[in-house]
């Protein structure tokens, strides 16, 4: 009888000791409701084949003490009821908590991809050649072709989006350059507050009646520290005229749709 009890208080002792343990890993709440289940249905069994071998239904009144026949019938039928029904009920609870999961995480997304539409800025661009710089022309070239004359490219950039932009960059290249110059956002955070509006200005070193494809490439973040990219195609036909000081040329230009981008996709290979 000692022996049995003892027995019986170290299967005991174990299982709620490995219990505890694994308890402490399950991180979700219906991962513990689980757990807790098949710890029950582990004890159940246990505790009624002690009870029948130390008789205490009987002794309680409660019931005849079952034969072994008898016990291993009632533990067979136990055990494949048991079966049957915690494979039921795990797999209905699995595919619940599978379905609640993925709808919290379509909601989170559809809540940050909403947030961020509010908060999304939208760059308004406009180019034009007329004249507005003044100064040093050899500071101000960004393009260098032999025998060239200067013409001028004006870009302005206005935000008219739903929140500020928090940093903007901007690279221009050409396919009169192997290079890829950065014009803005090179060595300083430039910010535009929603309605504002920045210009631009530069010379170019362009053959005559020359038609020459250019391409500004925008990268611009918001608030929420998304970051975007915009390509502006541009065709520039520099003529021969020369009026008021200065050389006439004429743009034709493409805006693309803006491209959401990792910070790491920003092109630093720049000059």
């Amino acid at each position: 009888m000692l022996i049995e009890i003892i027995s019986f208080i170290i299967i005991v002792v174990v299982i709620f000791i490995f219990a505890k343990l694994n308890y402490k890993k399950c991180e979700k709440e219906g991962e513990k409701i689980i757990f807790i289940f098949y710890v029950t249905i582990i004890y159940i069994p246990i505790i009624l084949y002690y009870l029948d071998l130390w008789n205490i239904p009987s002794k309680l009144n409660l019931m005849k003490n079952i034969d072994s026949q008898n016990w291993l019938g009632f533990l067979f039928t136990y055990i494949s009821t048991i079966f049957s029904s915690v494979i039921g009920v795990t797999a209905s609870i699995y595919i619940a908590f599978v379905q609640i999961r993925k709808n919290n995480e379509d909601n989170e997304k559809r809540d940050k991809e909403n947030l961020r539409i509010q908060n999304m800025p939208l760059l308004k661009y406009g180019i034009d050649t007329e004249r507005k710089c003044e100064g040093d022309l050899s500071e101000l070239i960004i393009t260098s072709v032999k025998d060239g004359k200067p013409f001028e490219l004006n870009f302005s950039f206005k935000n008219i989006g739903l929140n500020s932009v928090k940093n903007i960059i901007i690279d221009y290249e050409s396919d009169v350059t192997n290079s890829i110059y950065r014009l803005s956002g090179k060595n300083n955070i430039i910010t535009m507050e929603r309605g504002e509006e920045i210009e631009s200005n530069h010379f170019l070193s362009l053959e005559l009646d020359s038609t020459t494809n250019m391409k500004l490439i925008v990268y611009y973040e918001d608030v929420l520290n998304n970051w975007y990219r915009q390509v502006v195609n541009i065709i520039y036909s520099a003529s021969s005229v020369f009026e008021k000081g200065n050389y006439v040329g004429k743009v034709k230009y493409l805006v693309e749709n803006e491209e959401k981008i990792k910070e790491n996709d920003i092109n630093n290979d720049v000059i």
